[in-house]
Formats: C-alpha cells, structure tokens, sequence
C-alpha cells in the first residue's frame, strides 16, 4: 500500500514541474485610448527647458501650488521642480493663515516651504501683503469693538417734504429662497471630507477639521450668469456647534476668480439673523460659493434667501420733490 501512495505522490509532482516550465503564450491588447492620446506629450523635454536663457536671463518660469502639497515631496513636488523655475504658495503666505483670531503669527508652514524651496534649487515669489479677501475678520473687528465711532455733522438738518411716488419700488427679485422644511437643498459641496444635508428643518454641513477656508466649500450654482454691477442681497439664519465664521461671495467657474465677496460671518452656538449685500463685478460669474474650511464642526443655515435688484422701470417716478430748498436763508445741504 505504502508503494503505491509513493507512486501517486512522483506522478503528481512530475505533472506540476512539466506545468512550471511550460512556456507562456504571447497576449496582446491594445492600449487604453485616454493613455495613447496623450504619447505625443513624450516628446517634450520639461517646461523651463524651452527657456531662452541667453536671450532672457532673467527670466523665470513659476507656478502657484498649494505649500503642504510640495513640501510632501510626492508627485507635486517632482513636478514643480522638473519644470519651474520659482513658485507661489495657494494661501499658505497670505494673511488669514498666519494670522490667529488673537492677532498671534505662525509662519512654521511658510518656513517649510521656503526651505524646501531653497534646497531644491527654486525660487519663491511672496504673495500679496493686503487683499480684499483672505482677512481674519475675528482679530480686525476685535481691535475696534470698543472704538467709538464719530460721524461729523457737515450738513444742517432741512425740513423736507414727503417724497411723493407714484409706485412703491420692491427690493427685489428672489433668486432663490427655501426654509428646508421640504427636506431638500440646492447646495452643492467639496473639500476636506465635509457633507451637506438637511436636518430638523435646517442645512447641517459638518467640516471634520480645520484646514485653509478654500479648502472646504458649499456652492449654489446657476446657469445663466449672476447680472454684473446689480446690488444682490443675502438673508440667512445661521448658528455652528462651536463659535466660528463662514464667508460668501460670487465666484467664475472657468477660472475660479471672485467676483464681489459678500464678507465674512461670524455666528456663535446660538441662532443669529444675517443681512449681506454685494454687487456681482463679472459678467460670467455662475456660482455663490461660502467657504468654511478654516471651521471645525457643524454648521446650521435656516430661511435662506437670496435676490437681486428689481431693474429700473424707466416709466415709474419714484420721486417728484425730495428737498424743498430756495436758498435765501444763505445755507447749503451739499458738501
């Protein structure tokens, strides 16, 4: 019994050894389309290489790049470094990021790009010391809480008579208004795992953690451009699991510029009434976006409404007689 299981035992390893040595089959399959539509890009050297250096020495090729994504030092860095001369950082130099809400500076991060800059051999271009964004509205508004503020009287007080009109002019068209009570949104979402959803008859948007405000985003998006230079306005309630801020403003999805911000919200743990205004400076801008990546928590929005500006109608008087002035008392309103 014992030499037949010995047999059985050789023939089987004999069969699995003839299998291992056998020789594989040639198999062929084309190339993905979306790879083999790019080869040609093979051909280029990197892009700094097509610099005339002789003609232009002093020039320099650059790029904006977020800073955490280079000093990473994975594909981002790799690419910069083969193909820039010089870099700008996303946001990580201007103000609002090393600005805390106590007025302290931290520059660790600006630090670690410099350098890792420096030792590969690139350049860094500083980016804008003011701008009309990116502020920490927390820390600036906290520096004038208690300045009185003086408003110098440079007109003396006139009667006036009633302004007579022949129709009484609406605010507004609504663009968009929901108290949530129907379970839906319009909003759309990105960045930084963040979530959107409507609960207890409220938006509830969750940030997971603080990062740079860009970098967590909610967005009301339409297909027909916002109108350029009409005043829009803004009415929201609004109130966070923590004390924090949110900023609103319009936005071109082509190349995401602003275009007129609506400024920056602060709200504590307890409903707040919020009343914005801002003219859309572009006449391609499609998007009302609120940034909120520098919170960390929820955030609650209820009765939203969002319009803009009736148009002119060019056949309604709205005012006949606004001041009654003959002058003979030798005094002026007008400054």
């Amino acid at each position: 019994m014992k030499y037949y299981r010995i047999l059985f035992l050789a023939a089987a390893l004999t069969g699995l050894a003839s299998c291992a040595v056998d020789p594989l089959k040639e198999f062929e399959v084309e190339k993905p389309q979306n790879i083999a539509q790019y080869e040609y890009l093979n051909e280029y050297d990197v892009l700094k290489s097509y610099v005339d250096r002789t003609a232009s020495p002093d020039f320099k090729l650059g790029a904006a790049l977020a800073a955490s994504d280079f000093t990473a030092q994975g594909q981002v860095y790799t690419l910069a470094v083969s193909n820039f001369d010089e870099m700008t950082a996303g946001n990580s130099m201007k103000y609002a990021s090393v600005v805390g809400d106590k007025g302290d500076m931290s520059f660790d991060n600006v630090r670690s790009f410099v350098n890792a800059a420096a030792d590969a051999g690139m350049t860094v271009y500083g980016h804008t010391l003011a701008w009309h964004s990116q502020q920490n509205n927390k820390y600036l508004n906290s520096l004038i809480a208690d300045k009185e503020r003086v408003i110098e009287e440079r007109a003396v007080a006139r009667p006036m008579k009633a302004p007579v009109m022949s129709k009484a002019p609406s605010k507004s068209d609504v663009i968009y208004a929901t108290d949530f009570e129907d379970g839906k949104s319009a909003f759309g979402g990105w960045g930084n795992n963040s979530t959107r959803e409507v609960a207890d008859g409220a938006l509830k948007v969750n940030n997971p953690s603080a990062v740079n405000s860009w970098e967590a985003q909610m967005a009301y998006d339409v297909t027909e451009p916002f109108e350029k230079d009409k005043m829009h306005y803004l009415s929201f309630k609004i109130k966070g699991s923590a004390e924090g801020s949110i900023s609103v403003g319009f936005q071109v999805t082509s190349n995401y510029s602003s275009a007129g911000e609506f400024g920056s919200v602060d709200f504590t743990t307890e409903w707040k009434s919020v009343e914005l205004s801002c003219a859309c400076t572009s006449e391609e801008a499609t998007r009302l976006i609120f940034s909120f990546g520098q919170y960390a928590g929820d955030i609650y929005i209820d009765d939203f409404e969002f319009s803009v500006e009736d148009p002119k109608d060019e056949n309604q008087e709205i005012v006949i007689d606004l001041l009654n002035l003959d002058f003979e008392d030798g005094l002026a309103v007008f400054n």
